[in-house]
């Protein structure tokens, strides 16, 4: 007896083909992509304070698959900071001269070509004048 082959299973059919040809690397083998390890090791530390006014921002992040990292770059004095570099390559980050005895808040987005991986928020207080 033939199949019968209905909207609903072509449907089914091309899903699960995006979804190998997306799970497939250039040379056409199959693997689930890992996300970014989760950035840390900040530096300055979390809750650091008497920090220089012209501080580097410096963290740790690495990809189990090996995949190239670029990060967004998240920093100013709100909770919640707003995004201040996108598609940065490197793991230090220089926020420009900073103001006397004032919490700065950070965090960082490690993403690969497929997947994106949020850090904490991190602060800092600078250097009383």
């Amino acid at each position: 007896m033939p199949v019968r082959f209905d909207r609903r299973m072509a449907i089914v059919f091309a899903i699960l083909c995006l979804i190998f040809i997306i799970n497939c690397d250039d040379e056409g083998t199959n693997y689930e992509n890992l996300s970014p390890n989760r950035p840390s090791n900040p530096t300055p530390a979390d809750g650091a304070s008497d920090q220089l006014l012209d501080v580097q921002l410096i963290w740790n992040c690495s990809d189990p698959d090996g995949d190239p990292l670029v990060y967004d770059i998240f920093f100013g004095t709100a909770g919640n900071p707003p995004l201040v570099v996108s598609a940065y390559s490197d793991t230090t980050y220089n926020p420009g001269q900073l103001q006397h005895n004032t919490t700065y808040y950070w965090k960082i987005v490690a993403n690969d070509p497929r997947i994106s991986r949020t850090g904490p928020i991190w602060h800092f207080t600078t250097e009383v004048e």
